[in-house]
């Protein structure tokens, strides 16, 4: 969560705008900050009928030496935020003694996400905060006893909770702020809810889409938890517009994205991904192992966010094992120590080998890889040369600076060789540095070039460098093809890019990297639509528009083709 309102003013100045520095940094800053969690119980004082962790609990706490040990070893591989929870953690003998440990190791924040029932006791609640506990989260899913204490399982759950979270309010020290899981019984009094709280002085929320886990997916539970979105569109569209108040600040989390049109800033941060996968690692290793897909594949995966993650993962293992050959094996050499871990002794099975870098004295060695021909990234073409003795199909480039350059290369490389091999392909990514040239040369078709869009894994990188594409391709009708943007954007000319697969999605003995497909998943394959592109005559073969571009630009880029617009489609 984020800091005091004193720390985010410039943020909340204009919630809904999508290029605000201010809040776009300071999200930002927040999602990718390294955190320890550390499970202090596996037992829980509530009943909650959609708990994630009900599986897991056993009726225990977890021993003194284990969570110091844990928080010992997360500060020692820099975290810097220590997020205590359980089951319930505040019920735990030593609560109090770990929020003194954190704070002593330096942790810049120490944090309990809680179903506050402890804080109603003015005594626990001042020893907590005097030992340092910086942030406080209420779990709390009703605006009224009747519907929080139903979905807790506790009658007076609510009247405690609400104390609770008073005590910690008065006090004055700690960020409070609430989490709600959304589901069937609360969605529709959703707006009423966050309005309740909003009188109790608390400003910042966290909206979860209840998920088929745990308790919530049994069958007591199931059918009086799990809700279509579509019947409950106004419900969360009326939610959401309170972002606009003074000082109010929403997260999302799990919600499914295509359903945040019109606050697609409010989109849950794509590396939140990693957590996920994190939290499931020994059963994607065990598919890995054995094939067989994760226990719950199956009846789960329509209500569930990582569906279109685990479908991607399973199809890259099949495509790997059975000899896919994809269009290129892209070696980047620009982020270090990911692609440092060496090249896996079995690859994919691959056209031509892309090599990324910062500038051509950081080209990766070409040695044992094979290709066809070579596509060669730089994010600085100045002083390049093209290797001799393998062929060339295509430049990419970035910088307005870099496209002369790179024509020239490519021209070169045409007369050297004469009829021998095709002139390398010139890619130029649409961004603030290119299009400007673009716009002044490229009104007419140009043999050769071909216009793209590059991912960002950071979203102050796609406000920063992305333009407006809907707006350039209006204004700038593309004359040349288009790669990476959808044809409703892009125009006519608008065509599927190559499928690349990563190095860094293996590892080493040529499994796949679990990590390194989670990377690869967020900067290549994280792609979404719109709701209205169920309309268009291209949905089947449209990927949609990467993850940080909706964020930074929304759905409102995308205008479905249909079969009454016969010109624009053809």
């Amino acid at each position: 969560m984020i800091g005091p309102a004193e720390e985010r003013a410039t943020e909340l100045e204009v919630a809904t705008a999508f290029h605000e520095t201010g809040k776009v940094l300071e999200r930002e800053s927040s999602a990718v900050e390294k955190r320890n969690w550390v499970r202090l119980t596996k037992l829980c004082n509530n009943r909650c009928t959609f708990c994630l962790d009900s599986d897991a609990h056993d009726g225990e706490y977890v021993p003194e030496m284990v969570v110091k040990a844990q928080i010992i070893e997360g500060r020692k591989t820099g975290a810097t935020r220590l997020i205590l929870s359980g089951g319930e953690a505040t019920i735990h003998p030593k609560f109090v003694d770990f929020i003194k440990l954190g704070a002593k190791l330096g942790y810049r924040r120490v944090q309990t996400v809680t179903n506050g029932r402890m804080f109603a006791y003015p005594a626990f609640a001042k020893a907590a905060l005097d030992a340092g506990l910086g942030e406080v989260t209420f779990s709390l899913h009703g605006h009224t006893p009747k519907l929080h204490d139903a979905l807790v399982g506790v009658p007076g759950a609510f009247e405690e909770e609400i104390q609770g979270l008073k005590n910690v309010k008065a006090d004055g020290r700690a960020i409070v702020n609430i989490d709600i899981v959304i589901n069937k019984r609360n969605v529709r009094h959703l707006k009423e809810m966050m309005l309740t709280f909003m009188k109790l002085g608390v400003r910042e929320f966290d909206l979860l889409q209840i998920i088929p886990f745990g308790r919530a997916f049994e069958d007591d539970y199931r059918d009086g938890l799990f809700y279509d979105l579509a019947e409950a569109h106004q419900h969360i569209q009326e939610a959401m517009e309170l972002k606009k108040l003074p000082g109010v600040h929403i997260w999302t989390n799990r919600f499914p994205i295509e359903n945040l049109e019109g606050h697609e800033e409010l989109i849950q941060d794509p590396h939140k991904m990693f957590d996920e996968v994190r939290g499931r690692f020994d059963e994607y290793t065990k598919y890995l192992d054995t094939g067989k897909k994760l226990e719950c594949y199956g009846a789960r995966c329509p209500h569930c966010f990582m569906r279109r993650y685990c479908d991607t993962f399973w199809q890259t293992r099949e495509r790997v094992d059975g000899g896919f050959r994809y269009d290129a094996l892209r070696v980047d050499a620009r982020h270090g120590a990911r692609s440092g871990k060496g090249l896996p002794a079995k690859l994919p099975v691959y056209r031509d080998l892309w090599l990324t870098a910062k500038d051509a004295a950081a080209l990766p060695s070409t040695d044992g890889l094979a290709g066809e021909a070579l596509v060669l990234e730089l994010d600085d073409w100045s002083g390049a040369t093209l290797p001799e003795g393998r062929p060339v199909r295509r430049l990419v480039v970035s910088r307005e600076g870099d496209i002369e350059r790179a024509l020239a290369l490519a021209n070169a490389r045409a007369l050297a060789f004469a009829s021998e091999t095709p002139a390398p392909e010139v890619k130029i990514v649409v961004n603030t540095s290119t299009a400007p040239w673009i716009a002044a040369n490229l009104r007419v078709p140009r043999p050769g070039v071909v216009l793209g869009y590059r991912t960002h894994e950071l979203l102050s990188e796609s406000v920063e460098e992305d333009v407006d594409l809907k707006a350039f391709f209006a204004e700038n009708p593309a004359a040349v093809p288009v790669e990476d943007i959808p044809r409703c954007i892009a125009g006519p000319l608008a065509r599927p890019s190559p499928e690349a697969i990563d190095a860094t999605v293996m590892e080493k003995s040529g499994r796949i990297d679990i990590f390194g497909f989670v990377e690869h998943f967020v900067m290549n394959r994280y792609f979404g639509k719109s709701l209205r592109c169920k309309t268009c005559v291209h949905d089947a073969s449209c990927r949609g528009i990467h993850i940080n571009y909706i964020r930074s630009h929304g759905f409102a880029q995308v205008t479905p083709i249909t079969a009454a617009e016969p010109a624009a489609a053809e």
